[in-house]
């Protein structure tokens, strides 16, 4: 959403690092003089490898992490399609789970 990097820029600590992983579809704005004067360091990046998927879902298989929190639906093969437009508002929901 327009506004969260700027945001984040604001809030952060002095040097900080920020890894911006999400999209905004729109044009975004940020003050240079919040990464300026904290000294931030700004990362892009695209996604992610086959390496970090599979040490993800160890970890949520073995219930080092908690996902329980992020889960905010469930749909079943049918309603996948309403979940997509869901999504698309960020304020209904964080995940959807697909289930049978």
């Amino acid at each position: 959403m327009p506004g969260v990097i700027d945001s984040v820029f604001r809030a952060a600590p002095s040097q900080t690092r920020v890894v911006v992983v999400g999209v905004c579809m729109c044009g975004d704005r940020v003050t240079p003089f919040w990464g300026i004067t904290k000294e931030l360091s700004v990362q892009f990046v695209f996604g992610y490898d086959l390496d970090e998927f599979a040490g993800s879902l160890r970890a949520i298989a073995e219930g080092a992490v908690d996902v329980d929190p992020m889960v905010t639906g469930e749909v079943d093969l049918d309603g996948v399609a309403g979940a997509f437009e869901d999504l698309g508002q960020p304020d209904r929901h964080c995940k959807i789970l697909v289930t049978r």
